[in-house]
């Protein structure tokens, strides 16, 4: 003998964790290259050291003092060769 239709309804509503969520794999792939570009820029941040606002800031400042040395000489001289004729 069959079972009723309401029986086996009842039956796979007790089972609520069979249900998977849905997930668009497409946003998936996409997050995990996002995850991986991240580890790898985490990687190279600690292998490469400074950033180049860092770097730039440096070479910036180190210029800067160059000319301001370079503003307070009194005269300008020009490096002479070392090979004399």
């Amino acid at each position: 003998m069959r079972q009723p239709r309401s029986s086996l309804s009842t039956r796979f509503e007790k089972r609520p964790e069979a249900v998977a969520d849905l997930v668009n794999l497409r946003q998936a792939r996409k997050a995990k290259a996002r995850r991986d570009a991240s580890t790898q820029a985490e990687a190279n941040r600690r292998l490469f050291g400074r950033s180049r606002n860092e770097r730039n800031a440096t070479i910036g400042g180190r210029e800067l003092e160059a000319r301001r040395l370079d503003g307070h000489l009194r005269e300008k001289t020009v490096k002479e060769s070392p090979i004399e004729d």
